[in-house]
């Protein structure tokens, strides 16, 4: 990844090893209350490559499809349940780059070499 790419932000919080889905999602669910000022919001927990990935947006806008009830900036969580710990990423690129990023930095730090992109099958 070039220094201009996006990438993952954190950790941002942690949740206590071994983490349980309830744990991360409560975890989850209480870091974006205060980033949203306790605006009602659906969040959807997809598992993917040893992560979970979160995705959120505004109940109002899901129900109402009005734009102005909208979160912008919204890139998924993704939850390293290995670790416990919660990273934020962005919404310039599809998350499978983010996702891409994190496992290519988790394996740099644990000295192996992974081929993401024949993991994300690319």
């Amino acid at each position: 990844m070039d220094e201009t790419s996006p990438a993952v932000v954190g950790p941002v919080f942690r949740v206590t090893v071994p983490v349980t889905e309830k744990a991360a999602y409560d975890a989850v669910a209480e870091y974006l209350a205060h980033r949203t000022q306790h605006m009602e919001l659906v969040i959807h927990q997809k598992p993917e490559f040893g992560l979970w990935i979160y995705y959120y947006q505004s109940a109002k806008y899901l129900r109402t499809h009005d734009i102005s009830w909208a979160l912008a900036g919204n890139g998924p969580i993704l939850l390293d349940v290995t670790t416990g710990e919660a990273f934020l990423t962005g919404t310039a690129e599809p998350p499978a780059h983010y996702i891409a990023a994190y496992i290519r930095s988790r394996a740099s730090k644990n000295g192996a070499v992974l081929g993401t992109d024949t993991m994300l099958g690319k």
